[in-house]
């Protein structure tokens, strides 16, 4: 089976009752070409459903989202690190620093990040750009992404962080809407 569009999500996490990345993903009615998952917030779900995913779906596209509860906007991420940070997941394993030993210490998106911002623009959902995805789990999930897209025949992957609720209203003076999100980006990639 070959897929257009692969659009993932994150469970809870911490003291977060709802992930609003995987609410949207779930929410989604993805259409044909466009399947879509939501990784449990841990490092075994990442490691053992990634590649899986990929090789069982083969899409041509990825984006994977995450939450970012302080960010003010939607921020599309530029850069992977081969880096993590020491917060365990929610199995309380922690995440290896280096991601990957002999890895590059960044990997980039090929997303078309210009094209995703404008997108969201029109739909009058604030975006911005960030080089630095932390050190958690998304960073973690975007990097293997990146690390594996080539070899897969993925002709665009990357990550995009959904902002926090209330520091999107807070900058924005609006509600942040992260079903739109996920469409609006759904939509420019097909």
């Amino acid at each position: 089976m070959r897929v257009d569009l692969l659009l993932t999500g994150f469970g809870t996490f911490g003291e977060l009752e709802e992930n609003p990345t995987e609410a949207a993903i779930k929410a989604l009615s993805p259409g044909p070409g466009v399947a879509t998952h939501v990784f449990r917030t841990a490092l075994a779900s990442v490691e053992a459903d990634l590649p899986r995913l990929i090789q069982e779906l083969r899409p041509r596209r990825v984006v994977a989202f995450g939450l970012a509860a302080s960010a003010g906007a939607v921020r599309l991420e530029t850069t992977a690190r081969n880096r993590s940070s020491e917060t365990p997941d929610v199995d309380g394993a922690r995440l290896p620093s280096p991601i990957a030993v002999d890895g590059p210490d960044r990997l980039v998106s090929t997303l078309p990040l210009g094209e995703i911002g404008r997108a969201l623009a029109a739909r009058e959902i604030a975006t911005t750009s960030s080089d630095d995805a932390g050190g958690y789990l998304c960073n973690y999930a975007f990097y293997r992404l990146q690390q594996l897209a080539p070899a897969s025949g993925i002709e665009a992957s990357g990550f995009v962080h959904a902002p926090g609720q209330g520091a999107y209203r807070a900058a924005q003076g609006r509600p942040v809407d992260y079903l739109g999100l996920i469409e609006v980006v759904a939509a420019t990639l097909l």
